[in-house]
């Protein structure tokens, strides 16, 4: 009977700890602004920067080279004005952008092989400071060092303002360089309909509390 006690038990637990969990994923998304894909991807150009391993060293090598390339790029306005002249200012020098990774590499005596992909593919949704980026194929110049096992820095490229990061207090411009997707009125339908969505949760929250109440009532 004590063992049968003490699973009911571990079930209130679990049931509690699962309960606070979903809480927190709904409020964790609740406060966030998705952006408009169609309009996100005419504007931007995603680049990532790929670690050879998620070693220390590796890594902090990776914000290196990706803090140096990144330099190179928004120095003398070597950025143009549209997003098609920076994808063919990227393709054209390449060549220069990779020997700059390859320096600094040897600057810490790494020898990985560097090789850099510029292209167009689907990227999963992604939070990125306080905005949603919706899945979909975008613009990409991908820099991988050595075996590209490593966790990966990224980057928006807007040709307006240059490079963002989900840490720089420019990405609050965003808006501004695009349209929400949206309007004001939706916005509130939207929060209308994720707090309804809470107040259903909390009834199914209180609902299992209560049949794990009961069954505690019954073996107690």
């Amino acid at each position: 009977m004590k063992f049968i006690k003490f699973l009911f038990f571990m079930l209130f637990i679990l049931s509690l700890n699962f309960l606070n969990m979903d809480k927190v994923c709904v409020k964790s998304r609740e406060n966030l602004i998705e952006l408009d894909y169609e309009e996100l991807s005419e504007n931007i150009i995603r680049f990532h920067f790929i670690a050879n391993s998620d070693l220390d060293f590796d890594q902090y090598v990776k914000n290196a080279v990706k803090d140096e390339i990144m330099d190179y790029l928004e120095k003398d306005s070597k950025l143009k004005s549209s997003k098609s002249d920076n994808i063919d200012y990227l393709k054209g020098n390449l060549n220069k952008i990779r020997e700059i990774a390859i320096n600094v590499l040897n600057d810490y005596r790494v020898y990985d092989e560097v090789t850099i992909d510029i292209g167009k593919k689907y990227f999963d949704e992604r939070v990125y400071g306080s905005y949603i980026i919706p899945e979909g194929i975008y613009d990409y110049f991908i820099l991988n060092i050595g075996q590209a096992s490593g966790k990966n820095f990224w980057s928006l490229l807007f040709s307006s303002i240059g490079f963002i990061q989900s840490d720089d207090k420019k990405i609050d411009s965003i808006p501004s360089i695009i349209k929400s997707n949206k309007k004001d009125s939706e916005v509130f339908s939207s929060n209308d309909k994720s707090r309804v969505s809470r107040v259903n949760e909390v009834k199914v929250s209180f609902k299992i509390i209560e049949i794990v109440k009961g069954f505690f009532k019954k073996i107690f």
